[in-house]
């Protein structure tokens, strides 16, 4: 069982126990998983797939870790970035791995993106939960994490935007 999975799981067999007791706030397995599901989903929206490289340049909380889980549910590959680190240094580890998405703040994301890195995307979270989805720092897409589609049941849509994602991917 891989990590993506235990969360999952563990949502399943006790939905109401912590998972993440994090500086900002505490999550339960229940929380997590909804959450996560929506950063998958809305990491897809900017085209992250299987196997892709997605930088985290989060400080320590509970979006830092739904964010890790919200790449696993793609099968993509998180790329922890030191918070304390400048945006130089950031700029350079995400050129050399090759990185078309980032998950970070909106005021890091302003400091790191030039024109050497137009083709990054960042999903930047604020601490109200609302992300913002940049093509590139000219264009934003205001997207609350409520207001994924979901399905009948009210679970979310994998496959709403699967065609937008295989457009993105197709891209590159």
């Amino acid at each position: 069982m891989n990590l993506r999975d235990l969360v999952i799981d563990s949502a399943q067999k006790m939905p109401d126990a912590v998972a993440v007791n994090g500086p900002d706030t505490i999550l339960t397995y229940s929380e997590l998983d909804e959450l996560a599901e929506r950063f998958a989903h809305a990491l897809a929206q900017l085209g992250v797939g299987r196997g892709d490289r997605v930088g985290i340049w989060l400080g320590k909380s509970a979006m830092n870790v739904t964010a890790m889980q919200g790449v696993l549910r793609l099968r993509a590959i998180y790329v922890p970035l030191d918070p304390l680190s400048p945006a130089k240094r950031i700029r350079t580890i995400v050129r050399d791995c090759d990185m078309y998405t980032l998950v970070t703040t909106e005021r890091r994301a302003e400091a790191l993106l030039t024109a050497d890195l137009q083709q990054v995307s960042c999903l930047c979270v604020d601490s109200e939960g609302l992300l913002l989805l940049w093509n590139n720092p000219m264009q934003e897409q205001a997207l609350h994490l409520s207001n994924l589609p979901r399905t009948r049941s009210g679970k979310i849509d994998r496959f709403a935007l699967q065609s937008l994602h295989n457009e993105k991917r197709s891209t590159r």
